[in-house]
């Protein structure tokens, strides 16, 4: 069945009625999700939809409690918006789950299956391990090629109150083995591709440990240093999507909407990880000023800038930059079928992770319940068989993680109450590129594919 959905507070979905609907793929399907061939029943591209109550997506528990790494986009050339979405939200649950019974490893982080991406002068597909993950991970942040915030910036999570010390957010890059070998920039990405970005937080003894998947990593004394998880990006090909589906998960607690809104969630008791209270107080008043004054800090640096280092060598401290969501759901109100894929975006998250949901019911013994703190904030792809070109882009046409493209988000301005997307379409596809479709495909639409096995 499918539930009915209205635009409603948080991950509450306070209008849910079934819908006597047998799945995200009937062919009858009436919800006004889109399918592969773009054939709809809602607007056009560039015209909004109307405000109403439309049917959403539903996922199983067995799709929750028991996922597989999907290898097609269920419906194949007939799939809706909902079906790549819970094929992205299978693929994230079996990814994180453990390894092994009793395993204190995540499928994603074995390296024998998933290696760390070691850059461009190593061969990442060599044996290796995670003993040098703190390495890894600082190297992806403030290496060539990096940091992943921004253009040459790095971010910051919110110090204690009244400091300076705010801390350096971190990234690892993982992909998968099939992928070793595909050293030609002109080569086709294999089918089943998995590329993966994860960004981390430093843990601190004020920080609620228990609310993240968290790791430790060794630093050259031997201690130990704890980080938690605040992103991770998902990019997988497919038979039928050589250009990869792309889908994104954020912690709940991260940053606020720049533009509050019915849905929007409330603060965290403890705060925003990368956002002052002073800030979230201004762009959060029924009249906000410009917030110049409340939200930018002692660097000069404002709302989603971002701290920009030239040394290569940041500090591991410094004063926090202050991030928001430009566009909920990756998604503005003149995107092609809008209402449907915000509507099916909190649907899915209201079930797996609301106060109902999946893993909230779940003990907080049981290794998966940690993911109750995650949301998808939302997924793109192309039609199959299209061209590369915005027009034929689904999903989440505004889609950005605000911990791996806090600078790449569109334009906010306080007191405007509006955000815009200067670029039209402003998403992953705009730095993950290819003039060919389907193949050749590697080109610019991975961006490791010819650097996986070191120097060529």
């Amino acid at each position: 069945m499918k539930i009915c959905i209205s635009n409603t507070r948080g991950f509450a979905v306070a209008a849910i009625a079934a819908c006597l609907i047998t799945g995200c793929s009937d062919s009858n399907n009436s919800s006004g999700n889109t399918d592969s061939s773009g054939n709809t029943d809602g607007p056009t591209v560039g015209q909004p939809s109307p405000p109403a109550a439309i049917d959403a997506c539903t996922i199983s528990q067995a799709q929750v409690l028991s996922p597989v790494l999907q290898t097609e986009v269920p419906g194949g050339t007939q799939a809706d918006l909902c079906d790549f979405n819970i094929m992205g939200w299978e693929s994230f649950l079996y990814l994180t789950e453990p390894a092994a019974e009793g395993s204190n490893e995540r499928r994603f982080e074995v390296t024998e299956d998933y290696p760390n991406y070691l850059g461009k002068q190593a061969d990442s597909c060599a044996a290796q391990s995670n003993k040098e993950l703190l390495t890894r991970l600082t190297s992806a942040t403030t290496g060539p090629g990096a940091p992943e915030a921004g253009t040459n910036v790095e971010i910051y999570s919110v110090g204690p109150e009244g400091s300076s010390e705010g801390d350096i957010v971190l990234y690892n890059i993982r992909f998968s083995r099939n992928l070793c070998g595909n050293a030609d920039s002109a080569a086709t990405l294999p089918d089943n591709l998995v590329e993966i970005k994860t960004a981390w937080r430093y843990i601190k003894p004020d920080t609620n440990e228990s609310d993240y998947y968290t790791i430790d990593a060794t630093l050259n004394t031997g201690d130990q240093l704890k980080l938690g998880l605040i992103g991770f990006h998902l990019a997988q090909t497919t038979p039928l999507h050589p250009e990869m589906i792309w889908t994104t998960w954020e912690h709940i607690d991260n940053a606020p909407d720049c533009v509050p809104s019915a849905s929007s969630p409330e603060r965290p008791a403890n705060g925003w990880t990368m956002m002052t209270n002073a800030c979230a107080d201004c762009i959060g008043s029924n009249n906000p000023s410009d917030c110049t004054a409340q939200c930018t800090n002692s660097e000069k640096i404002y709302i989603n800038e971002g701290r920009s280092d030239q040394t290569g060598s940041p500090p591991a401290l410094a004063d926090s930059t202050n991030v928001c969501r430009v566009f909920p759901e990756g998604t503005q109100n003149v995107d092609s079928l809008s209402e449907q894929n915000r509507a099916n975006i909190r649907a899915l998250n209201a079930q797996i992770i609301g106060e109902d949901g999946y893993l909230a019911k779940l003990d907080a013994s049981d290794p998966r319940a940690i993911w109750r703190n995650y949301q998808m904030v939302g997924g793109i792809w192309f039609l199959n068989e299209g061209t590369l070109e915005p027009t034929e882009q689904r999903g989440s046409l505004q889609l950005a993680n605000t911990v791996m493209e806090t600078t790449f988000q569109g334009t906010f301005t306080p007191g405007t109450g509006g955000t815009t997307s200067p670029a039209g379409n402003l998403n992953c596809f705009v730095c993950h590129q290819s003039n060919n479709y389907p193949a050749p495909q590697s080109g610019n639409l991975s961006h490791i594919a010819a650097h996986v096995n070191g120097p060529n």
